[in-house]
């Protein structure tokens, strides 16, 4: 099974492959991993994580 660490360190290796979301922000980009999306953005030097969400389960939910 795949970590979530693993994920991060092939962002790091191929940032251009995941999907463009320039509507939400300018130069973002988002990997979808399980239920969390990653956003991110590349920088001079490095791969920036802008933010990790996790979607929640709406069923289990206390109310």
């Amino acid at each position: 099974m795949m970590s979530l660490l693993v994920v991060l360190d092939k962002n790091a290796d191929t940032p251009f492959h995941h999907q463009s979301v320039e509507h939400i922000r300018l130069g973002y980009r988002r990997c979808v991993f399980k239920r969390d999306a990653i956003y991110y953005r590349i920088g001079e030097d490095a791969v920036e994580i802008m933010a990790i969400l996790v979607r929640q389960d709406q069923a289990n939910r206390a109310l």
